[in-house]
């Protein structure tokens, strides 16, 4: 197991805790999946199926969340070779003004959404609005996390460029 080998610097721990933590809440999302579940598992009862909508809440928040920042901890592969691309074109500035207006988008959905209230247990019950476009839900909580992948990546290669800003004085 590679877990246990090599240097523990932040970096490597903070991807150990993210990951356990990713692994946590989807374990929570899934048990209380199933709690929730009248018609799959009905030779169990579960007991009280508010407990396991509000731990289903907070834990499906809380993965979304993980699962974003995880992505942003590994964009650097694609986002290397789309600056390199960038950097000869005439748009740059307007793919960066574009990602910016999309970040915002994405932090006033976020905050619209109220998934900080989701995620800290605050709502105790929240209600889908069924007259909303599929799509447009989808895509809403796409950009949401997105954002919070390009907010992690980018405060992730701010780190990056000051210890090689480091280096090199």
């Amino acid at each position: 197991m590679t877990l246990f080998k090599g240097k523990h610097d932040l970096r490597r721990n903070f991807h150990i805790l993210i990951n356990a933590l990713l692994l946590v809440a989807m374990i929570l999302t899934i048990i209380s999946g199933v709690m929730m579940s009248r018609s799959l598992y009905t030779f169990v009862n579960f007991g009280k199926a508010a407990l396991a909508r509000r731990m289903h809440l907070i834990a499906n928040s809380w993965t979304l969340v993980l699962v974003s920042i995880h992505l942003g901890m590994h964009l650097t592969p694609m986002t290397s070779k789309i600056r390199t691309k960038l950097q000869a074109s005439r748009i740059k500035y307007a793919v960066y003004v574009i990602l910016v207006l999309f970040v915002i988008l994405g932090i006033y959905l976020f905050i619209k959404a109220g998934f900080f209230q989701d995620m800290f247990g605050i709502t105790s019950f929240k209600f889908m609005d069924t007259e909303e476009n599929p799509v447009v839900f989808y895509l809403k909580q796409l950009d949401i996390s997105l954002t919070i992948a390009l907010v992690t990546h980018w405060l992730w290669n701010v780190k990056s460029a000051r210890r090689k800003y480091e280096k090199t004085r």
